[in-house]
């Protein structure tokens, strides 16, 4: 199941400012790789170059020349997977809004179209869709994504304290 985040959050001067020195095959090879890592499920791509080389469109001369260089100053590798730790920290951030936003949609939804059926939920005297229950869910599910969030950025500064 791919996930669908319509927006990513770009610092274009920061970008411009940190691939200068980048030849325009390079910056837009980073710009593609970090649109592939976007769209995927995970936020990240293979590390294969069978892989990228035809998605890039470049040729073996051209991957060891340009591409190599990229993904050694842009990109993590973990098991196979290539992964861009900035990248990844705004696809966390903008996965626990979606979910957050979601979630209220749908306690909104629920509380609109069902007021008068509310049922109580087993073994407890508050009703299923009862706003305090999907409080108490929306609030449980903040704080995995929370955790989440802060285990990347523990290893995104333990990486840069590194290099």
């Amino acid at each position: 199941m791919m996930i669908k985040l319509p927006w990513s959050k770009t610092y274009h001067r920061d970008r411009l400012i940190a691939t200068m020195h980048l030849s325009h095959i390079q910056r837009s090879a980073l710009q593609l790789m970090i649109d592939l890592a976007w769209a995927s499920d995970t936020c990240a791509i293979p590390s294969d170059p069978a892989w990228l080389k035809p998605r890039l469109s470049v040729t073996d001369e051209e991957y060891e020349h340009s591409i190599q260089p990229v993904i050694a100053e842009f990109w993590l590798e973990e098991g196979e997977q290539l992964i861009n730790p900035e990248l990844r920290q705004q696809w966390l951030v903008a996965l626990a809004s979606a979910d957050k936003r979601q979630t209220k949609a749908r306690n909104a939804a629920d509380v609109r179209w069902h007021k008068d059926q509310l049922k109580t939920a087993p073994y407890s005297k508050v009703p299923a869709s009862d706003p305090k229950n999907a409080q108490e869910t929306a609030k449980k599910q903040a704080n995995e994504k929370a955790r989440v969030y802060a285990t990347s950025m523990l290893a995104y500064i333990e990486y840069r304290v590194k290099s």
